[in-house]
């Protein structure tokens, strides 16, 4: 989502890419990785709801380029109609026992697997906005930590987007706990975000760990 937002805003600079050419593999990731290290501004995790006023607003889906207001939350968005509820920047939230009382500050790459506290060695990932969400409470609580996935015929819960939380049923792939889908209009977006952080972080992930028996 944020780098949809900030794509569709700026211009790529001039030579942002040099040195990329012909490389593939591990070889690219390796050079993108220091291109987007290169520069790093932190800020604290209090400071990212006044951030999603200007990265994570609802321009496309229920809002014009105009909104200043509606947060655009990928967990409960329904992109063909009207949602069921909206979120402003100023309606964070600690936790929720419903849909549609609030926000959470969502990790989509879990803070606990990389991380068992907000320790300043923890920064910038704990509070990286390319991959941390305005998302419903109650929906970023019922995730917990589950991966992405595709939700099988065990579903535990349906929300009101349609996003689910099920046991997984991916192709090829043993792992068969709970996973989350997110709808398909939004599967794309949850793809690049964990990218980003695999090759954003990848020399700073030596204690990178899950708790499942498959990575």
């Amino acid at each position: 989502v944020i780098l949809f937002s900030v794509f569709a805003n700026a211009q790529i600079p001039a030579g942002y890419y040099e040195g990329t050419s012909g490389l593939s593999g591990y070889a690219l990731k390796e050079k993108v990785h220091q291109i987007i290290s290169a520069k790093n501004i932190n800020w604290h995790y209090g400071d990212l709801p006044n951030f999603y006023n200007q990265t994570d607003l609802d321009k496309y889906y229920d809002h014009g380029a105009s909104n200043t207001t509606f947060l655009l939350d990928i967990y409960s968005e329904i992109p063909g109609g009207p949602d069921a509820y909206e979120y402003t920047s100023a309606n964070l939230i600690a936790g929720a026992g419903a849909e549609g009382l609030g926000y959470n500050r969502e990790h989509m790459m879990p803070q606990s697997t990389f991380s068992t506290s907000s320790a300043i060695s923890d920064y910038p990932m704990y509070s990286d906005l390319h991959f941390i969400i305005p998302a419903d409470a109650r929906i970023n609580t019922l995730r917990n930590n589950y991966p992405y996935g595709i939700a099988g015929s065990t579903i535990y819960y349906t929300f009101t987007n349609g996003s689910k939380i099920g046991n997984a049923a991916i192709p090829n792939y043993p792992y068969t706990g709970r996973a989350y889908e997110p709808i398909d209009e939004f599967k794309g977006d949850v793809a690049r975000t964990l990218l980003y952080f695999a090759v954003r972080y990848q020399g700073k992930l030596s204690s990178f760990n899950t708790a499942y028996t498959t990575s």
